[in-house]
C-alpha cells in the first residue's frame, strides 16, 4: 500500500492525470468444513500525458516483489525508472499520448497487468515494459520482443542508434517466452510490447538489496529509454495498432497492423528479419 501510494501522489505531483485501476480476483478457500469465496481488490497506479494525436505509447513497470525479497533489482529499479521518465517527459508537448503503469500482481502471474490490458481499446502504437534494470552493461543491452511486436521493436532501436550512438540496444525474439513479465500480457491481447531488462543476473534472490544497484546503469537506461520514447512520438506510426472500441473489456477482434507496407521488417522465411541487429533468443527451459 505504501508503494501504490507513493507513486500515485508522485505521478499528481508532477501534474500527471492519475487514478487506481482497480480489478478484483475471487478465490475459494476453506474455513475446517466450509468452503468460502474470498474477494480481493488490487490497484494498479494509471497516470497520463496527454499528446497532440490520440494514439497511445504505454510505459510501464510492476511495482510487487516477492515477500523474502527486497525487491531492489526485481523491480523498485524499473519502478524508479518509469517515474524518471514521467518526471522529465511531463515538461514536454508531445504528439503521442503516453500512459505510465505502474502494475500490481506481476510475481503473483501477471494479475495487474493482465486485467489492464484486457480493457484497452483505441489505437495503441506500442508498450515498453522495464523490468529488473538495476545492474548489466549498456553496451549489451536487449530489447526483447516476440514475431508480431518486431515492427515496433525494431524502430525503437532504430530511433534510439540513429539519435545517440553510444546506445546500440540489440533486437532479441524471444520465441520460447524466456523473459516473463507484463509485456506477455500485452503480446496476449495482441498489442505491440517490447521488454527492457537488465543484463545482470540479480533479481527474485534473497539478496536483492539496493547495494547491488549499478546506478550509472539505471542512468544510462533512462537517458536510452528517454531517447527512444521522444523518438517515438515525432516518428510516423507504421506500428499502429487498432482495437474496436465496441468491446472495451475483451474485443473480439485482435489488433491488425494499419500499414504493413511502410514496416521496414524483410520476410525471409519462418522469422523476420528487421534491419536493425536481430538474434532469436534460444530456449534456456
Amino acid at each position: 500500500e505504501s508503494a501504490l501510494g507513493y507513486i500515485f501522489e508522485f505521478f499528481q505531483k508532477i501534474g500527471l492525470k492519475s487514478f487506481y485501476h482497480s480489478y478484483t480476483l475471487y478465490k475459494k478457500k476453506d474455513y475446517g468444513e466450509q468452503e468460502v469465496t474470498v474477494q480481493s481488490i488490487y490497484k494498479n497506479v494509471v497516470a497520463t500525458l496527454q499528446g497532440k494525436r490520440p494514439e497511445r505509447i504505454y510505459l510501464t513497470a510492476h511495482f510487487d516483489t516477492l515477500e523474502f525479497s527486497p525487491g531492489a533489482n526485481d523491480n523498485h529499479s524499473g519502478v524508479a525508472v518509469l517515474l524518471e521518465l514521467a518526471r522529465i517527459l511531463s515538461s514536454l508537448q508531445l504528439n503521442s499520448t503516453i500512459t505510465f503503469v505502474a502494475f500490481s500482481g506481476e510475481e503473483d502471474g501477471r494479475l495487474g497487468s493482465k486485467a489492464f490490458t484486457k480493457e484497452i481499446n483505441g489505437v495503441t502504437k506500442g508498450a515498453i515494459n522495464i523490468d529488473s534494470v538495476g545492474s548489466g552493461k549498456i553496451q549489451q543491452q536487449e530489447v526483447i520482443t516476440n514475431l508480431a511486436s518486431l515492427v515496433f521493436a525494431d524502430e525503437l532501436v532504430k530511433i534510439i542508434r540513429q539519435r545517440d550512438g553510444s546506445f546500440s540496444p540489440t533486437v532479441y525474439i524471444d520465441r520460447y517466452s524466456c523473459f516473463h513479465s507484463d509485456h506477455e500480457s500485452f503480446w496476449d491481447e495482441n498489442i505491440p510490447a517490447v521488454l527492457i531488462s537488465g543484463t545482470g543476473l540479480n533479481f527474485n534472490e534473497e539478496f536483492d538489496p539496493i547495494e547491488n544497484i549499478d546506478f550509472d546503469y539505471l542512468r544510462h537506461i533512462t537517458q536510452m529509454l528517454l531517447i527512444g520514447v521522444v523518438g517515438l512520438t515525432q516518428a510516423g506510426s507504421p506500428t499502429v495498432y487498432k482495437r474496436p472500441a465496441a468491446s472495451p473489456l475483451r474485443p473480439k477482434a485482435k489488433g491488425v497492423l494499419s500499414d504493413p507496407s511502410s514496416s521496414s521488417i524483410k520476410r525471409e522465411g519462418p522469422l523476420a528479419r528487421s534491419s536493425s541487429p536481430v538474434e532469436e533468443k534460444p530456449q534456456t527451459h
